[in-house]
Protein backbone atom coordinates (compact mmCIF):
# COMPACT_ATOMS: atom_id res chain seq x y z
CA UNK A 1 0.00 0.00 0.00
CA UNK A 2 1.34 3.41 -0.99
CA UNK A 3 0.05 5.41 1.98
CA UNK A 4 -1.51 5.21 5.43
CA UNK A 5 -4.30 4.59 6.05
CA UNK A 6 -5.06 2.78 2.74
CA UNK A 7 -7.17 4.91 0.41
CA UNK A 8 -10.62 3.75 -0.58
CA UNK A 9 -11.45 2.90 -4.22
CA UNK A 10 -8.02 3.42 -5.78
CA UNK A 11 -6.07 1.27 -8.21
CA UNK A 12 -2.86 0.00 -6.63
CA UNK A 13 -0.53 -2.79 -7.59
CA UNK A 14 1.40 -2.58 -4.35
CA UNK A 15 1.25 -6.01 -2.66
CA UNK A 16 0.19 -6.51 0.94
CA UNK A 17 2.84 -8.83 2.44
CA UNK A 18 1.70 -11.35 5.04
CA UNK A 19 3.09 -14.51 6.66
CA UNK A 20 1.24 -17.70 7.59
CA UNK A 21 2.00 -19.58 10.82
CA UNK A 22 2.94 -23.22 10.23
CA UNK A 23 0.22 -25.23 12.02
CA UNK A 24 2.61 -28.19 12.54
CA UNK A 25 5.57 -26.14 13.77
CA UNK A 26 4.23 -23.13 15.66
CA UNK A 27 5.17 -20.32 16.01
CA UNK A 28 7.32 -20.54 12.88
CA UNK A 29 6.07 -19.21 9.57
CA UNK A 30 5.04 -21.68 6.89
CA UNK A 31 7.65 -21.95 4.14
CA UNK A 32 6.38 -22.44 0.57
CA UNK A 33 2.71 -22.77 1.54
CA UNK A 34 0.50 -24.38 -1.11
CA UNK A 35 -1.99 -21.73 -2.18
CA UNK A 36 -5.12 -22.67 -4.11
CA UNK A 37 -8.37 -21.13 -5.26
CA UNK A 38 -10.67 -20.71 -2.29
CA UNK A 39 -7.91 -20.32 0.31
CA UNK A 40 -8.20 -16.53 0.33
CA UNK A 41 -11.59 -14.85 0.52
CA UNK A 42 -12.68 -11.24 0.95
CA UNK A 43 -15.66 -9.47 2.51
CA UNK A 44 -16.42 -5.79 1.79
CA UNK A 45 -18.30 -3.87 4.50
CA UNK A 46 -19.68 -7.11 5.98
CA UNK A 47 -20.76 -8.69 2.71
CA UNK A 48 -20.57 -12.42 1.90
CA UNK A 49 -17.06 -13.85 1.59
CA UNK A 50 -15.90 -14.33 -2.00
CA UNK A 51 -12.65 -15.56 -3.52
CA UNK A 52 -10.02 -12.90 -4.14
CA UNK A 53 -9.89 -11.77 -7.77
CA UNK A 54 -6.14 -12.53 -7.84
CA UNK A 55 -4.72 -15.57 -6.04
CA UNK A 56 -1.86 -14.50 -3.70
CA UNK A 57 1.66 -15.68 -4.48
CA UNK A 58 4.71 -16.72 -2.46
CA UNK A 59 7.59 -14.38 -3.17
CA UNK A 60 10.43 -14.95 -3.27
CA UNK A 61 9.83 -18.54 -4.30
CA UNK A 62 10.22 -21.09 -1.47
CA UNK A 63 10.01 -18.26 1.08
CA UNK A 64 7.55 -17.41 3.84
CA UNK A 65 6.16 -14.14 2.49
CA UNK A 66 2.78 -14.25 0.76
CA UNK A 67 1.83 -11.20 -1.29
CA UNK A 68 -1.86 -10.26 -1.50
CA UNK A 69 -2.95 -7.89 -4.29
CA UNK A 70 -6.42 -6.33 -4.34
CA UNK A 71 -8.26 -4.95 -7.37
CA UNK A 72 -9.81 -1.47 -7.41
CA UNK A 73 -13.24 -3.02 -6.79
CA UNK A 74 -11.86 -4.87 -3.76
CA UNK A 75 -10.44 -1.60 -2.38
CA UNK A 76 -13.88 0.06 -2.71
CA UNK A 77 -15.10 -0.42 0.86
CA UNK A 78 -14.73 1.24 4.25
CA UNK A 79 -13.99 -2.09 5.96
CA UNK A 80 -12.15 -4.90 4.19
CA UNK A 81 -11.83 -8.37 5.76
CA UNK A 82 -9.61 -11.03 4.15
CA UNK A 83 -9.50 -14.62 5.43
CA UNK A 84 -6.64 -17.04 4.75
CA UNK A 85 -7.91 -20.57 5.49
CA UNK A 86 -6.33 -23.69 3.97
CA UNK A 87 -9.30 -25.23 2.15
CA UNK A 88 -7.44 -28.50 1.41
CA UNK A 89 -6.10 -29.17 4.88
CA UNK A 90 -4.30 -27.41 7.68
CA UNK A 91 -0.89 -26.27 6.40
CA UNK A 92 -1.23 -23.00 8.28
CA UNK A 93 -3.28 -21.47 11.07
CA UNK A 94 -6.36 -19.55 10.00
CA UNK A 95 -5.67 -15.85 9.53
CA UNK A 96 -7.90 -12.76 9.39
CA UNK A 97 -6.62 -9.55 7.79
CA UNK A 98 -8.69 -6.47 8.63
CA UNK A 99 -8.19 -3.24 6.71
CA UNK A 100 -9.85 0.11 7.44
CA UNK A 101 -9.72 2.46 4.44
CA UNK A 102 -10.13 6.23 4.36
CA UNK A 103 -11.03 8.95 1.87
CA UNK A 104 -7.71 10.70 2.61
CA UNK A 105 -4.22 9.48 3.44
CA UNK A 106 -1.69 10.93 5.85
CA UNK A 107 0.80 12.50 3.48
CA UNK A 108 0.12 13.59 -0.09
CA UNK A 109 -3.69 13.73 0.22
CA UNK A 110 -3.56 15.92 3.33
CA UNK A 111 -1.00 18.21 1.70
CA UNK A 112 -3.17 18.51 -1.42
CA UNK A 113 -6.29 19.18 0.64
CA UNK A 114 -4.43 21.83 2.62
CA UNK A 115 -3.16 23.79 -0.38
CA UNK A 116 -6.39 23.35 -2.39
CA UNK A 117 -8.52 24.72 0.44
CA UNK A 118 -10.36 27.93 -0.51
CA UNK A 119 -9.46 30.83 1.75
CA UNK A 120 -12.69 32.72 2.45
CA UNK A 121 -13.67 35.10 5.19
CA UNK A 122 -16.53 32.86 6.27
CA UNK A 123 -14.55 29.63 6.65
CA UNK A 124 -11.09 30.87 7.64
CA UNK A 125 -11.46 34.00 9.71
CA UNK A 126 -9.89 33.07 13.06
CA UNK A 127 -7.88 36.02 14.32
CA UNK A 128 -4.12 35.63 13.60
CA UNK A 129 -4.69 32.21 11.97
CA UNK A 130 -2.66 31.10 8.95
CA UNK A 131 -5.70 31.18 6.66
CA UNK A 132 -6.66 34.74 7.57
CA UNK A 133 -3.08 36.01 7.36
CA UNK A 134 -2.55 34.46 3.90
CA UNK A 135 -5.80 36.00 2.68
CA UNK A 136 -4.74 39.40 4.01
CA UNK A 137 -1.38 39.09 2.23
CA UNK A 138 -3.13 38.26 -1.04
CA UNK A 139 -5.53 41.17 -0.67
CA UNK A 140 -2.61 43.54 -0.06
CA UNK A 141 -0.99 42.58 -3.37
CA UNK A 142 -3.80 41.44 -5.69
CA UNK A 143 -6.92 43.64 -5.90
CA UNK A 144 -8.74 41.61 -8.57
CA UNK A 145 -8.22 38.84 -11.11
CA UNK A 146 -10.09 37.30 -14.00
CA UNK A 147 -10.17 37.07 -17.81
CA UNK A 148 -9.86 39.85 -20.39
CA UNK A 149 -13.40 40.27 -21.79
CA UNK A 150 -12.82 42.68 -24.71
CA UNK A 151 -9.65 43.88 -26.47
CA UNK A 152 -10.10 47.38 -27.96
CA UNK A 153 -6.45 48.19 -28.69
CA UNK A 154 -2.99 47.79 -27.14
CA UNK A 155 -3.83 49.94 -24.13
CA UNK A 156 -7.63 49.71 -23.75
CA UNK A 157 -9.41 46.60 -22.49
CA UNK A 158 -12.68 45.56 -20.86
CA UNK A 159 -12.36 43.30 -17.83
CA UNK A 160 -14.74 40.56 -16.71
CA UNK A 161 -16.80 40.53 -13.51
CA UNK A 162 -13.73 39.70 -11.44
CA UNK A 163 -13.18 43.47 -11.34
CA UNK A 164 -15.24 46.04 -9.40
CA UNK A 165 -17.68 48.11 -11.50
CA UNK A 166 -16.85 51.51 -9.98
CA UNK A 167 -15.32 54.49 -11.82
CA UNK A 168 -11.64 55.23 -11.08
CA UNK A 169 -11.52 52.28 -8.66
CA UNK A 170 -8.19 50.90 -9.95
CA UNK A 171 -6.52 54.09 -11.22
CA UNK A 172 -2.84 53.99 -10.24
CA UNK A 173 -2.77 50.20 -9.92
CA UNK A 174 -1.04 47.83 -12.33
CA UNK A 175 -2.76 45.53 -14.83
CA UNK A 176 -0.62 42.42 -15.20
CA UNK A 177 -1.24 39.62 -17.69
CA UNK A 178 -0.60 36.54 -15.55
CA UNK A 179 -1.38 33.70 -17.99
CA UNK A 180 -2.16 33.17 -21.67
CA UNK A 181 -1.34 35.46 -24.60
CA UNK A 182 0.86 38.36 -23.47
CA UNK A 183 1.71 36.80 -20.11
CA UNK A 184 4.42 38.55 -18.08
CA UNK A 185 3.59 42.10 -19.17
CA UNK A 186 2.21 44.85 -16.94
CA UNK A 187 1.15 48.49 -17.35
CA UNK A 188 -0.13 51.26 -15.07
CA UNK A 189 -3.90 51.95 -15.13
CA UNK A 190 -4.53 55.65 -15.91
CA UNK A 191 -8.32 55.50 -16.37
CA UNK A 192 -11.10 53.14 -15.32
CA UNK A 193 -14.87 53.25 -15.92
CA UNK A 194 -17.88 51.74 -14.19
CA UNK A 195 -18.22 49.51 -17.26
CA UNK A 196 -14.88 47.91 -16.30
CA UNK A 197 -13.05 49.55 -19.23
CA UNK A 198 -9.39 50.06 -18.34
CA UNK A 199 -6.96 52.44 -20.06
CA UNK A 200 -3.22 51.88 -19.61
CA UNK A 201 -0.28 54.29 -19.69
CA UNK A 202 1.24 52.58 -22.77
CA UNK A 203 0.64 49.73 -25.21
CA UNK A 204 1.57 46.16 -24.44
CA UNK A 205 4.29 44.73 -26.70
CA UNK A 206 2.16 41.62 -27.23
CA UNK A 207 -1.55 42.25 -27.02
CA UNK A 208 -3.49 39.91 -24.71
CA UNK A 209 -6.69 38.32 -26.00
CA UNK A 210 -9.90 36.99 -24.47
CA UNK A 211 -8.10 33.86 -23.26
CA UNK A 212 -5.60 35.91 -21.22
CA UNK A 213 -5.82 35.97 -17.42
CA UNK A 214 -5.19 39.28 -15.67
CA UNK A 215 -4.35 40.47 -12.17
CA UNK A 216 -4.72 44.00 -10.83
CA UNK A 217 -1.81 44.57 -8.46
CA UNK A 218 -0.57 47.42 -6.33
CA UNK A 219 1.68 49.52 -8.54
CA UNK A 220 4.15 50.42 -5.79
CA UNK A 221 4.14 47.65 -3.20
CA UNK A 222 7.07 47.96 -0.82
CA UNK A 223 7.89 45.85 2.21
CA UNK A 224 10.35 47.78 4.36
CA UNK A 225 12.80 45.67 6.33
CA UNK A 226 15.64 48.18 6.49
CA UNK A 227 16.57 51.50 4.86
CA UNK A 228 18.40 49.70 2.06
CA UNK A 229 15.09 48.28 0.83
CA UNK A 230 13.94 51.70 -0.37
CA UNK A 231 16.16 53.49 -2.86
CA UNK A 232 15.36 56.19 -5.40
CA UNK A 233 17.07 58.71 -7.63
CA UNK A 234 17.69 59.70 -11.25
CA UNK A 235 19.02 57.73 -14.20
CA UNK A 236 22.66 58.74 -14.63
CA UNK A 237 23.30 57.01 -17.98
CA UNK A 238 20.88 55.40 -20.44
CA UNK A 239 22.86 52.79 -22.39
CA UNK A 240 20.10 50.84 -24.15
CA UNK A 241 16.66 49.33 -23.53
CA UNK A 242 18.02 46.78 -21.01
CA UNK A 243 20.98 48.63 -19.44
CA UNK A 244 21.17 51.84 -17.40
CA UNK A 245 23.43 53.35 -14.74
CA UNK A 246 21.89 54.74 -11.56
CA UNK A 247 23.01 57.83 -9.64
CA UNK A 248 24.44 57.95 -6.10
CA UNK A 249 21.00 57.20 -4.62
CA UNK A 250 21.79 53.52 -5.19
CA UNK A 251 24.19 51.40 -3.12
CA UNK A 252 27.48 50.63 -4.90
CA UNK A 253 27.64 46.91 -4.05
CA UNK A 254 27.60 44.12 -6.62
CA UNK A 255 24.31 42.16 -6.83
CA UNK A 256 22.79 44.37 -4.11
CA UNK A 257 19.50 44.87 -5.98
CA UNK A 258 19.53 41.67 -8.05
CA UNK A 259 16.04 40.18 -8.54
CA UNK A 260 14.33 43.31 -7.17
CA UNK A 261 11.98 45.49 -9.25
CA UNK A 262 12.90 48.94 -10.55
CA UNK A 263 10.02 51.30 -11.33
CA UNK A 264 10.40 54.50 -13.37
CA UNK A 265 7.95 56.90 -11.76
CA UNK A 266 8.53 60.32 -13.43
CA UNK A 267 10.17 61.86 -16.47
CA UNK A 268 10.85 60.29 -19.85
CA UNK A 269 9.67 56.67 -20.00
CA UNK A 270 7.69 56.91 -16.75
CA UNK A 271 5.21 54.13 -15.88
CA UNK A 272 7.47 51.24 -16.82
CA UNK A 273 8.83 48.65 -14.40
CA UNK A 274 11.31 45.84 -14.90
CA UNK A 275 13.07 43.10 -12.93
CA UNK A 276 16.76 43.64 -12.20
CA UNK A 277 18.66 40.68 -13.65
CA UNK A 278 22.15 41.87 -12.59
CA UNK A 279 23.69 44.78 -10.72
CA UNK A 280 27.34 45.91 -10.52
CA UNK A 281 29.33 47.90 -7.98
CA UNK A 282 29.36 50.68 -10.56
CA UNK A 283 25.56 50.92 -10.19
CA UNK A 284 24.94 49.43 -13.66
CA UNK A 285 21.54 47.75 -13.91
CA UNK A 286 20.64 45.05 -16.44
CA UNK A 287 16.85 44.69 -16.73
CA UNK A 288 14.36 42.28 -18.26
CA UNK A 289 12.30 42.47 -20.40
CA UNK A 290 13.50 45.30 -22.64
CA UNK A 291 12.00 48.76 -22.14
CA UNK A 292 9.40 49.97 -24.65
CA UNK A 293 10.19 53.67 -24.17
CA UNK A 294 13.75 54.96 -23.79
CA UNK A 295 14.82 56.78 -20.62
CA UNK A 296 17.06 59.79 -20.06
CA UNK A 297 18.59 61.75 -17.18
CA UNK A 298 15.18 63.30 -16.34
CA UNK A 299 13.80 59.84 -15.47
CA UNK A 300 13.38 59.04 -11.77
CA UNK A 301 13.68 55.47 -10.53
CA UNK A 302 12.51 53.62 -7.45
CA UNK A 303 13.71 50.14 -6.33
CA UNK A 304 11.22 48.01 -4.43
CA UNK A 305 11.50 44.77 -2.52
CA UNK A 306 8.69 42.65 -3.88
CA UNK A 307 7.49 39.72 -1.80
CA UNK A 308 7.31 36.77 -4.20
CA UNK A 309 5.28 33.57 -3.70
CA UNK A 310 8.62 31.78 -3.23
CA UNK A 311 9.53 34.12 -0.33
CA UNK A 312 6.14 33.65 1.30
CA UNK A 313 6.38 29.87 0.97
CA UNK A 314 9.90 29.83 2.40
CA UNK A 315 8.90 31.97 5.41
CA UNK A 316 5.81 29.80 5.98
CA UNK A 317 7.74 26.51 6.05
CA UNK A 318 10.54 28.00 8.19
CA UNK A 319 8.11 29.18 10.91
CA UNK A 320 8.41 27.33 14.23
CA UNK A 321 5.22 25.37 14.96
CA UNK A 322 5.59 26.15 18.66
CA UNK A 323 4.43 29.69 17.89
CA UNK A 324 1.17 28.50 16.32
CA UNK A 325 -1.07 26.76 18.84
CA UNK A 326 -4.49 28.30 18.11
CA UNK A 327 -7.12 25.56 18.31
CA UNK A 328 -8.39 24.70 14.85
CA UNK A 329 -5.53 26.41 13.00
CA UNK A 330 -3.32 24.72 10.39
CA UNK A 331 -0.22 25.21 12.57
CA UNK A 332 -1.80 23.42 15.55
CA UNK A 333 -2.99 20.52 13.37
CA UNK A 334 0.45 20.00 11.84
CA UNK A 335 2.07 20.22 15.29
CA UNK A 336 -0.28 17.52 16.59
CA UNK A 337 0.60 15.25 13.64
CA UNK A 338 4.30 15.79 14.36
CA UNK A 339 3.79 14.93 18.05
CA UNK A 340 1.89 11.73 17.25
CA UNK A 341 4.53 10.69 14.71
CA UNK A 342 7.35 11.32 17.21
CA UNK A 343 5.52 9.21 19.81
CA UNK A 344 5.30 6.28 17.41
CA UNK A 345 8.95 6.60 16.45
CA UNK A 346 9.93 6.72 20.13
CA UNK A 347 7.88 3.61 20.91
CA UNK A 348 9.12 1.62 17.92
CA UNK A 349 12.72 2.73 17.28
CA UNK A 350 14.31 1.38 14.13
CA UNK A 351 11.10 -0.25 12.90
CA UNK A 352 10.29 2.34 10.26
CA UNK A 353 12.49 2.37 7.18
CA UNK A 354 12.90 1.21 3.62
CA UNK A 355 13.93 -2.26 4.79
CA UNK A 356 10.88 -2.76 7.05
CA UNK A 357 7.34 -3.88 6.15
CA UNK A 358 4.21 -3.71 8.31
CA UNK A 359 1.48 -6.26 7.57
CA UNK A 360 -1.61 -7.94 9.00
CA UNK A 361 -2.69 -4.64 10.58
CA UNK A 362 -5.91 -4.69 12.61
CA UNK A 363 -7.91 -1.60 13.67
CA UNK A 364 -10.55 -0.95 16.30
CA UNK A 365 -13.86 0.87 15.68
CA UNK A 366 -12.08 4.23 16.07
CA UNK A 367 -9.52 3.36 13.37
CA UNK A 368 -6.72 2.90 15.91
CA UNK A 369 -4.21 0.19 14.99
CA UNK A 370 -4.36 -2.50 17.69
CA UNK A 371 -2.27 -5.24 16.11
CA UNK A 372 0.31 -5.69 13.33
CA UNK A 373 3.21 -7.80 12.17
CA UNK A 374 6.56 -6.11 11.47
CA UNK A 375 9.24 -7.75 9.33
CA UNK A 376 12.79 -6.46 8.96
CA UNK A 377 14.76 -7.35 5.81
CA UNK A 378 18.44 -7.15 4.95
CA UNK A 379 17.85 -4.23 2.55
CA UNK A 380 15.15 -2.25 0.78
CA UNK A 381 14.57 -4.97 -1.84
CA UNK A 382 12.50 -6.70 0.87
CA UNK A 383 13.62 -10.14 -0.25
CA UNK A 384 15.55 -11.66 2.64
CA UNK A 385 13.85 -11.35 6.07
CA UNK A 386 16.01 -10.89 9.16
CA UNK A 387 13.54 -10.72 12.02
CA UNK A 388 9.83 -10.33 12.78
CA UNK A 389 7.79 -8.89 15.64
CA UNK A 390 4.13 -8.66 16.56
CA UNK A 391 2.71 -5.42 17.94
CA UNK A 392 -0.30 -5.07 20.23
CA UNK A 393 -1.68 -1.74 21.46
CA UNK A 394 -4.58 -0.38 23.54
CA UNK A 395 -6.18 3.08 23.58
CA UNK A 396 -8.48 5.10 25.81
CA UNK A 397 -11.82 6.60 24.79
CA UNK A 398 -10.00 9.61 23.28
CA UNK A 399 -7.88 7.33 21.04
CA UNK A 400 -4.77 8.12 23.08
CA UNK A 401 -2.23 5.28 23.31
CA UNK A 402 -2.32 3.54 26.67
CA UNK A 403 -0.18 0.40 26.29
CA UNK A 404 1.79 -1.37 23.63
CA UNK A 405 3.62 -4.68 23.41
CA UNK A 406 6.39 -5.63 20.99
CA UNK A 407 7.11 -9.40 20.86
CA UNK A 408 9.76 -11.28 18.90
CA UNK A 409 8.31 -13.93 16.60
Amino acid sequence: MSGYPPKKNVTTNTPIPITLVDSSDRPKFKSSPTLAEGDFKISLDGSTLNNLATLPIVTPASGVIVEVILSQAEWNADRIAITAIDAAGDEWDDLLISIQTAEFQIGADLVDANWDESLTGSSHNISTSAGKRLRQIEEAFIHADGVIAVVTNGHTFTLDTGAVAEEDYYVGSRLQISEGTGAGQSRIIVAYTSGRVVTLDSDYITNPDTSSLYEIDSADVHVSISDSDLAEGFVAIYTDDTTITLDAGAVATEDYYKNEVIVFTHGTGKGQSRQIESYTSGRVVTMSPALVTALDTTTTWHIMTVVSPEHIAEDTWNTLLSAHTTAGSAGKAISDIETDTNNIQTILPGLMGENVKWSAMTFDSNNNMIAATITEYTDNTLVTPVKSWTVAATYNANSELLTYQLVDV
